[in-house]
């Protein structure tokens, strides 16, 4: 109910770990699902991460992590995308 209206997109990406080409080895990384929020700018992110932040928003959002997460190995990062020309 947080995300509607807010994000411009909302994407799992369920992990599987392949090995290294040069040496074949592998690790699990402790993560099975990475997932993206989209906003149409910094300024969206903010008001979203105040909404949260508003009065048993968040604790509603936690009791729903908590169903399905590790909420202390839960990692939260933003992006900032490079694109490099490699023709």
């Amino acid at each position: 109910r947080f995300l509607k209206g807010r994000s411009t997109r909302y994407q799992r990406r369920y992990l599987t770990p392949v090995g290294h080409p040069t040496d074949g080895a592998s690790s699990e990384g402790g993560y099975d699902c990475l997932t993206e929020m989209w906003f149409k700018d910094e300024a969206q992110w903010h008001a979203m991460v105040a909404l949260l932040s508003e009065p048993g928003n968040g604790d509603e959002v936690i009791a729903d992590e908590e169903r399905f997460m590790d909420r202390a190995a839960m990692r939260m990062f933003t992006v900032e995308e490079s694109e490099t020309d490699v023709s």
